[in-house]
């Protein structure tokens, strides 16, 4: 369509309004259809993503899987939240871990969203080198099918 550009996908905002052409999170690899809807279920319920400790302690913790993390970071789904993608991705065993646990307090009755240890130790600024635009290019290749 003219007026339209490719942008990655995004787990945070999706809307037929919008002048770019997002790519679906089902189209993505190691993510699938019941992630995908599980994911649009929990935004429409109780509103946008704002992070990825957000976006894991809010999911199941068998929709918010290692993998399916791993993939969503490299294709660039959570770069709405301004951080980079590597460190996003040397926070992944902590968001896990976050995800874990929020799903035991939910089975529990608790209430509370998530541990301010855990939110403290996935929030941080880590030291993770970054990915070149090469190695982002070649992850969005890997898990989308091309170049966005």
């Amino acid at each position: 369509d003219a007026g339209r550009s490719k942008r990655e996908p995004e787990t945070g905002i999706t809307d037929p309004g919008y002048s770019a052409i997002r790519y679906g999170l089902a189209g993505i690899k190691h993510v699938g259809e019941t992630a995908m809807e599980a994911v649009i279920r929990e935004r429409e319920q109780r509103g946008d993503f704002i992070s990825l400790e957000d976006f894991c302690t809010r999911l199941d913790s068998r929709i918010a899987s290692r993998k399916m993390l791993e993939s969503l970071i490299k294709a660039g789904a959570f770069d709405f939240a301004g951080r980079d993608r590597a460190e996003l991705f040397s926070c992944i065993d902590d968001a896990v871990s976050a995800s874990v646990a929020a799903q035991r307090d939910r089975l529990a009755g608790q209430v509370a969203l998530f541990d301010e240890t855990t939110a403290s130790s996935t929030s941080r600024k880590r030291a993770a080198s970054r990915w070149s635009d090469h190695e982002k290019l070649s992850y969005e290749k890997e898990l989308l099918g091309f170049y966005v």
